[in-house]
């Protein structure tokens, strides 16, 4: 051999030598930072689940997304509120219909409907049961029934609604919640025993007791991403910094009340399906839903929406009934209609509103008549 060869051949095992060293002391400075973020730094991307949801109460559902389990038993306790949860054949909140029976009243919408965080008989559905059973006025007993489900938007709410026309109602009242107009388009999904919105379906993994969530849009980077958090957490990590660097927000809870100066899309929703139950005559009342802050009091923001669905329901001859300003006036600047840090209605809120929905349906000559028809 030439002794420039030679001295080629050593010189690329030099190099070759020098290379395997950087790349063994990179792989190992890799292994020992990965070490030391697992020790000091939680997985990256980790959404735990709700503390307090019931495993097994959500089931899929083909046209609703999801639905509650029929005959599914729970019991929620928080530092807040103890609730205790039955869910009956027909999916619902509430006793068991007889399947040869038929009911007077469906009361219909979402958790503030449902009953969360309350027992079912305080929730406002039996409270205006109780109400209208304490008067003479009717000659009978009235059945209400509660036909809620939490997180459900006004599409699915009247999907659900449609499927109980069979029970012959002769009277809807609608729990509506306008704050969250925006469900009609990003709805609450079915997800591995969850509800998630579906915008956020596609960023979230399930794992065993959390998700992963990756902020990414782009597919490939978006799985990437997810990789990385349940392999290399180091390198998730610095993807998170390159995200928030980028200027965009990585919470998406953010980003769901953008719209709040846009036309309410759920009006539309609700005069079809107020044609709908009118062909069946069928009576519909619109009760709105407002929360209260922790401080006591109402956002305006509610308000501009109350006044919107009033205006239209008032032009499309939609009977409607607004507790707010009784809440506002009993209330006194005191929280006393919220669950503590829950904002759902209280126990005292869910009694004041079905007693006087109550009242106001009485008044309702007309609606006195819808009931009487079962006679």
């Amino acid at each position: 051999m030439a002794p420039t060869d030679s001295a080629s051949l050593t010189e690329a095992f030099a190099k070759l030598k020098k290379l395997l060293l950087v790349l063994t002391s990179t792989l190992l400075s890799l292994v020992i930072v990965e070490v030391i973020a697992r020790l000091l730094l939680s997985q990256p991307g980790v959404r735990p689940f709700d503390p307090n949801r019931l495993r097994g109460l959500l089931t899929f559902h083909p046209t609703r997304h999801y639905a509650y389990t029929p005959g599914f038993v729970g019991t929620t306790d928080t530092e807040e509120y103890h609730t205790d949860v039955r869910i009956n054949a027909l999916g619902l909140r509430d006793d068991e219909v007889d399947p040869d029976s038929s009911v007077d009243v469906l009361a219909a919408g979402d958790s503030f409907t449902v009953g969360h965080g309350v027992q079912a008989y305080e929730a406002w559905p039996s409270q205006l049961e109780s109400s209208l059973n304490s008067t003479s006025v009717l000659g009978r007993k009235i059945r209400v029934l509660n036909t809620a489900v939490s997180g459900y938007s006004l599409t699915q709410i009247a999907l659900l609604i449609d499927e109980l026309l069979y029970l012959e109602p002769r009277l809807v009242v609608l729990g509506l919640y306008a704050a969250a107009d925006l469900r009609r388009h990003d709805p609450y999904v079915f997800y591995g025993g969850h509800m998630v919105l579906r915008s956020m379906k596609p960023h979230l993994r399930l794992q065993e007791d959390a998700f992963l969530y990756s902020p990414y849009d782009n597919d490939s980077i978006r799985r990437l991403h997810f990789w990385f958090m349940e392999n290399f957490h180091v390198a998730a990590y610095v993807l998170d910094a390159i995200h928030r660097l980028t200027g965009e927000s990585s919470d998406w809870t953010d980003q769901r009340f953008q719209a709040e100066k846009k036309k309410i899309s759920l009006l539309d929703e609700l005069g079809r399906l107020n044609e709908r139950l009118k062909a069946r005559e069928i009576g519909l009342v619109v009760l709105l839903v407002n929360h209260q802050a922790k401080d006591g009091t109402f956002n305006p923001l509610q308000k501009r929406y109350n006044s919107a669905v009033t205006n239209y329901c008032r032009k499309e001859g939609i009977t409607i009934f607004d507790p707010l300003p009784s809440l506002e006036l009993r209330s006194r600047g005191s929280p006393l209609f919220r669950i503590g840090e829950d904002h759902h209605w209280s126990r005292h809120a869910h009694a004041l509103v079905g007693t006087q929905v109550a009242e106001f349906l009485l008044q309702q000559q007309w609606i006195v008549d819808v009931l009487r028809a079962h006679e």
